[in-house]
């Protein structure tokens, strides 16, 4: 299965090319909702706020994916001031992008665009870290010790 099969299309059998398009920015807006979600208040809150609650294991199968991105970033000071998250939407790989804004993160995906506001990439880092550390039994403990490992960031 596909990485955030909740958001897949609906069939349809005749479709337009602006419907399709819609509907992938749709998408795309969904997942970065979700996204950003799971990076700003953990996986508690979106066990809350989605059901089923298979959707939190969709973000458990990608928070580490996210969380070695952003360290990679940590380990060189977000020279770049943004980190690229490769991953399946759909079953289709994409790419989506972090970066920072003066006090913001700004995720894309495609031509779609959400805006954490108020919070830096070190501190989402630092979120996803502290929430896998915090939670075993969410995130699994392979998860918890890859987060103990990895460098605890400093303010």
């Amino acid at each position: 299965m596909g990485f955030f099969n909740f958001f897949q299309r609906k069939k349809r059998t005749a479709a337009t090319s602006q419907n399709a398009d819609g509907n992938n920015a749709a998408v795309a807006k969904s997942v970065l909702n979700f996204i950003s979600l799971g990076l700003t208040n953990g996986a508690e809150l979106l066990a809350a706020t989605y059901k089923p609650s298979s959707k939190v294991t969709e973000f458990v199968n990608v928070s580490l994916k996210i969380l070695e991105a952003l360290k990679r970033g940590y380990e060189h000071k977000f020279a770049t001031n943004f980190v690229l998250i490769s991953m399946k939407v759909n079953n289709q790989s994409k790419e989506i992008e972090l970066t920072q804004l003066g006090r913001d993160v700004m995720l894309s995906l495609g031509n779609s665009t959400t805006i954490i506001s108020s919070i830096t990439l070190i501190e989402l880092y630092a979120n996803l870290r502290n929430d896998m550390i915090k939670h075993p039994e969410i995130y699994g403990k392979e998860r918890q010790l890859t987060a103990t490992s990895y460098p605890d960031p400093n303010w």
